[in-house]
């Protein structure tokens, strides 16, 4: 049994008129051993391209990682999605770059490009495309897909009749293959027309245009209550602005007498602490101790007057004492007095 039979698989993609679809089966075995029933492998890269990865489970799951990454790496450098075409090709570019180790996968690549026209295509494990206009096959079903979508298939199917159609291909190929099966996947993707074609709504159920339609009607209509809000508070800051006015006059009075009371308790709390700032400094002034000396007549003793006067000898001199006093600042009224002799 190859490689590419190890897990099962049956891949499918079909275009219509503006649309296409892809499908593929739900079971993952080994060999003849079913595993799971609800086995994903068809993947959304963006919302119109879809790939479908046949072959062997853990590459396929591999590659869609590393198809991810080098997407959104495209996305950064050029703020825009991926063309189908150009995903074709940087598949196509990843395969052939591990040839002498490949992935054991066969990619299905279905998208709309240019204009919303439907792209298919299908590669080996090395890389080598195979474009159709039709459909594309590829997974252990592959014969019988074949001759499926050969005798269902019609040019140009809208969106139901392409959906019926790859259904059923699908359904009548895997039970002829039993390592595929257990139903399927299909995505169906569609365009409409304008955004506004309300008739191509009710005909194909585009939701994600209806989607759109109800967000710019719930948009609109916040909009309005917006302004019809935004006028309101213009009217109450205007009538805010006008009482607050009033208010300032008001105030201003208080205020000014407020600053004069304050500005006279401050003149008054300056004072006082300039008077006693004077005053410690006058009380931490240092004290001048050094004697002071000075000749005094009047400090002759009253005994000595009265012996000179009991002489007589008024035209003799009369020898003068030398008073000596320490005073300090706050000691004046304290002098002490020594005399000296005759």
């Amino acid at each position: 049994m190859s490689i590419f039979e190890y897990n099962g698989s049956a891949l499918v993609a079909m275009v219509g008129k503006n649309c296409f679809a892809i499908a593929s089966d739900r079971r993952l075995g080994v060999q003849l051993q079913t595993i799971a029933t609800d086995f994903q492998k068809i993947y959304k890269i963006h919302d119109k391209l879809f790939i479908g990865l046949a072959g062997l489970a853990t590459d396929a799951q591999t590659l869609y990682q590393r198809l991810v990454f080098r997407h959104k790496l495209y996305q950064l450098r050029e703020e825009r999605d991926m063309k189908p075409e150009t995903f074709a090709s940087l598949v196509s570019a990843l395969l052939y770059e591990k040839r002498f180790g490949p992935y054991f996968c066969q990619p299905v690549i279905a998208g709309l490009g240019d204009e919303d026209k439907p792209f298919i295509c299908t590669m080996d494990s090395i890389g080598a495309k195979e474009l159709a206009k039709d459909f594309v096959v590829a997974g252990t079903a592959s014969e019988s897909l074949y001759g499926a979508c050969e005798s269902m298939f019609k040019p140009d199917m809208e969106a139901e009749e392409l959906f019926e159609t790859i259904s059923q291909a699908l359904l009548s190929s895997v039970d002829r293959d039993c390592l595929s099966g257990w139903g399927g996947h299909v995505y169906l993707v569609s365009v409409c027309g304008s955004t506004w074609d309300i008739l191509c709504y009710i005909e194909n159920f585009c939701v994600a245009h209806l989607l759109k339609l109800g967000m710019v009607a719930t948009l609109s209509y916040l909009a309005s209550n917006g302004q019809e809000k935004t006028q309101g508070r213009k009217r109450d800051l205007e009538e805010f602005a006008t009482t607050s006015d009033e208010n300032c006059e008001l105030g201003e009075n208080s205020i000014t007498q407020h600053t004069t009371n304050l500005e006279h308790r401050r003149s008054q709390v300056s004072k006082r602490r300039d008077y006693k700032n004077k005053h410690l400094r006058r009380s931490l002034r240092p004290r001048s101790h050094r004697p002071r000396m000075k000749l005094s007549g009047s400090s002759i003793h009253l005994h000595r007057r009265k012996i000179l006067s009991n002489f007589g000898d008024h035209g003799s001199p009369v020898h003068h004492h030398i008073r000596v006093a320490r005073s300090s600042k706050g000691s004046r009224h304290r002098t002490r007095t020594h005399h000296r002799g005759l």
